[in-house]
């Protein structure tokens, strides 16, 4: 008990390019959330945000002759419970996210529109879980999901709406307060509408993904985080990418106010409905100096790549980036 908290966030993240400076963009975000603590057994949460995000230039929904990423402004909510009287529990949940996409301007003049991409998501999940030793906890769950365009035929001519589900199976660990996380396995579908004109591909396969926290010294934390998603694309007679991701990174406390991070990501997405495949391998490291408790600067270096056996879609990337962020 005594747990209960509330609050209210917020931020931006402002892009200046030394070249090209029609990347210039600022992306921004503010919300809430919240947990209340029912009983020692009962406990609830709750967030939500509303913000205007960007597209990276990697993504395969950019075209060649885009003059500035994609943008789109999104509304996020989400609300969860749970309930465990002794070492068994159930929870559930439910989240919805809104994307309204900005047209984006060409290189040369006019505009890209964007409006067949504006879509409506909505999930459902249930989960049992069992405490079955100290410091592990097997669950099972199951998770439903629809995804609504408000727009019945894209600029391809496809209907992209679909529904599609997840069941999973896995552990939350904890030995010995060194290795924290999830680990779980299970199966998927995503079903597009066969009842139109050129219908798209559905999706089925396994599900996985993997949140791990090595505390490996005082001064030294390793994350490994991997995951299988499906993300919605605009290319033509494509259903979704369905992406397999893996991240190695680490945060080193170089000094009490230094922190020192760096990471490895390796991609792999498959364009459901053609032949093609991209790759995304991704390292970068950074240094965060805290100035004082509202102020920290940093500088980042990033490399990214997107390597296609389709021709004409590499895409490499170096960046050299310094901030200033402030806390409230």
């Amino acid at each position: 008990m005594g747990r209960h908290f509330l609050e209210v966030y917020g931020g931006l993240d402002y892009y200046n390019y030394s070249n090209f400076s029609r990347l210039n963009l600022t992306d921004w975000k503010v919300g809430g959330d919240g947990r209340y603590d029912a009983s020692r057994a009962a406990v609830f949460s709750a967030n939500a945000y509303y913000g205007e995000f960007h597209e990276s230039l990697s993504s395969q929904n950019t075209v060649g002759f885009q003059a500035s990423p994609n943008r789109y402004f999104q509304t996020h909510a989400d609300v969860a419970g749970s309930y465990q009287p002794n070492r068994l529990g159930v929870g559930i949940g439910a989240s919805y996210d809104r994307f309204d996409f900005t047209n984006t301007p060409r290189i040369g003049g006019g505009l890209l529109f964007n409006t067949d991409r504006d879509e409506t998501q909505y999930q459902g999940y249930a989960k049992v879980f069992y405490n079955f030793s100290p410091g592990y906890s097997a669950f099972v769950k199951g998770l439903y999901e629809s995804r609504q365009f408000d727009q019945f035929f894209d600029r391809t001519g496809r209907h992209r709406s679909s529904t599609g589900y997840r069941v999973d199976a896995g552990v939350d660990l904890e030995i010995t307060h060194l290795v924290t996380g999830q680990i779980f396995v299970g199966y998927l579908e995503q079903h597009f509408s066969q009842s139109v004109p050129l219908p798209l591909k559905n999706i089925s396969g396994i599900d996985y993904g993997v949140n791990l926290d090595w505390f490996a010294l005082p001064v030294l934390t390793v994350h490994l985080n991997g995951a299988r998603t499906i993300s919605d694309t605009t290319l033509a007679g494509v259903s979704a990418s369905e992406d397999s991701a893996i991240k190695l990174s680490a945060d080193y406390e170089f000094r009490y106010n230094i922190l020192v991070q760096g990471f490895f990501s390796y991609t792999h997405s498959d364009l459901i409905g053609s032949t093609r495949t991209d790759d995304y391998p991704s390292a970068g490291i950074g240094v965060k100096y805290l100035l004082n408790r509202y102020l920290s600067a940093d500088i980042n270096y990033v490399y990214g790549d997107r390597s296609s056996n389709f021709a004409g879609v590499n895409y490499t990337d170096n960046t050299i980036s310094i901030g200033l962020t402030a806390h409230l």
